[in-house]
């Protein structure tokens, strides 16, 4: 990936990490615009992700499922198994949270598929815990 992306990318996901959601939006938006114009596909899946996780963060579930779904559609068109389980199973936990328990668990489950078909025993592993987790009573 060209620095010119993943430099934002990684400031984006660090900022994310340090709690500093406003300049890691605005890190992973340049990060976003560099990666669209130069049809750069996989920054355009990191950035996405991303701002679909830092929108969850900030408790913007509509923006979350905007991004992660994007992320669903695209990684499907292409193939990307891990994108696709990635995004199913943030597109579950935003799902739960609304108390959209069927969708969620739907969703889960297809992350849980996905996951088990690439042979990612920790990702099932995590996905099953959300999972019983918000089916065992009302979200949080």
């Amino acid at each position: 990936m060209p620095i010119e992306i993943a430099a934002p990318l990684e400031a984006g996901f660090r900022l994310w990490q340090s709690k500093q959601f406003e300049a890691a939006q605005a890190q992973l938006r340049v990060a976003l615009a560099r990666a669209e114009a130069a049809r750069n596909i996989a920054g355009e899946l990191g950035a996405r992700q991303l701002l679909g996780d830092l929108a969850h963060d900030e408790g913007d579930l509509a923006a979350a499922w905007h991004h992660h779904s994007y992320v669903l559609e695209l990684s499907r068109s292409l193939g990307l198994r891990l994108g696709m389980a990635s995004a199913l199973h943030n597109l579950g936990l935003i799902a739960a949270q609304e108390n959209n328990l069927l969708v969620a668990h739907s969703l889960l489950g297809a992350a849980i598929a996905t996951y088990e078909s690439l042979g990612r025993p920790e990702s099932v592993g995590l996905v099953r815990a959300n999972l019983a987790h918000f089916m065992s009573g009302p979200a949080a």
